[in-house]
Parts: structure tokens; sequence; C-alpha cells
């Protein structure tokens, strides 16, 4: 048996019978209550929908697919030929610009090495290099 009351959705699921079957409607006179409310609304609306005639809801199935078809419109003719001018511009562009930005000198064998060597001893040492400005306060004056 349920300890507590049923939520919205059971009482929704319990009117296509696909809710809990555990006799806690029987046994709970809030969840009956509930229960029957969203039983009445249901049949409200259903009485509703069977009033609605048949031609009118054709015409707004209708209606519904005419606006659907309006959305898949193909481009427009002069449109294909003024975005590929568009992009042609655009990538022209960019080869032009590219070949007026100054190029990077290759790096110079020694000068690698020389930051390899630099960076090896700064991994050696035993204090880094962040200690020095504490230590220089610390050392005696000559």
């Amino acid at each position: 048996m349920h300890d507590k009351h049923w939520t919205d959705d059971e009482l929704i699921s319990k009117l296509f019978d696909l809710g809990p079957e555990d006799g806690h409607l029987e046994a709970c006179p809030e969840c009956t209550r509930r229960w029957e409310t969203i039983k009445q609304k249901h049949e409200r609306s259903s009485a509703i929908c069977a009033e609605v005639p048949d031609k009118q809801l054709a015409a707004q199935r209708q209606a519904v697919l005419s606006q659907l078809n309006r959305r898949t419109r193909k481009l427009h003719p002069i449109l294909v030929p003024s975005l590929a001018t568009a992009f042609l511009l655009v990538l022209g562009s960019l080869v032009l610009f590219k070949a007026y930005l100054p190029k990077r000198p290759a790096p110079d064998a020694a000068s690698e090495d020389k930051l390899i060597e630099e960076v090896y001893q700064i991994s050696l040492s035993a204090e880094p290099t962040a200690m020095e400005p504490v230590q220089a306060l610390f050392e005696e004056q000559q």
C-alpha cells in the first residue's frame, strides 16, 4: 500500500489505466477527492472535443499542413549566385590578408639549444627563483 499520497501524474495515469493498483484510492479520502476532480475535468474536456464538427477539424488540419508547406520553400534563385559571390569575396580577402601578414623568422637552432639549457639549469636548482628576493633580505651586505 502507498504510504504517501498519489501524485498528479499517478492520478492522470490512472485515467488511462496505467496507474498503480494498490488500493490507496479506496483508503485515502484526499486522493479520492483529487481523483474525482481530475476525472470530471477529463470528462468535460472530452465532451467539448466531441462537440467540434469533423469539418472544422479537417479545415484546421489543412491550415496547419499548408503553413508547414510554406515554410519549406527553396532558396530564391537570385540568392544562390549572390551567396556564392559573397563566399568567394570572403575567401579571396582571407587569401590576400594572409599574403600581407609578416612572416615569422624560423627559430634558430642555437637559440633553441640555449633555451633548453636554461630550462635544464632551472630544473636542477634546488630552490625556486621566486625565493631569490627573500634570500637577498637575509644576506650580509659587505
